[in-house]
């Protein structure tokens, strides 16, 4: 079974020595811990448009 891919939509997530910050792509290693985080709102599957959104960098105000 292929492991699920979800985005980092709310701080960042360390495992082992890689460290995953908001925005970027991220594969639980367990059941447990993705139920975790999917609760806590730590994470949000790839096609979740409110994830995508969230995650887009803030615009540029050229002042």
């Amino acid at each position: 079974m292929a492991k699920k891919t979800y985005r980092v939509i709310d701080g960042a997530l360390q495992e082992g020595r890689l460290t995953y910050v908001k925005g970027q792509e991220y594969s639980p290693p367990n059941k447990d811990i993705e139920d975790e985080l999917l609760a806590a709102g730590k994470i949000a599957p790839l096609g979740n448009r409110a994830a995508a959104q969230d995650s887009q960098p803030p615009a540029q105000d050229d002042d």
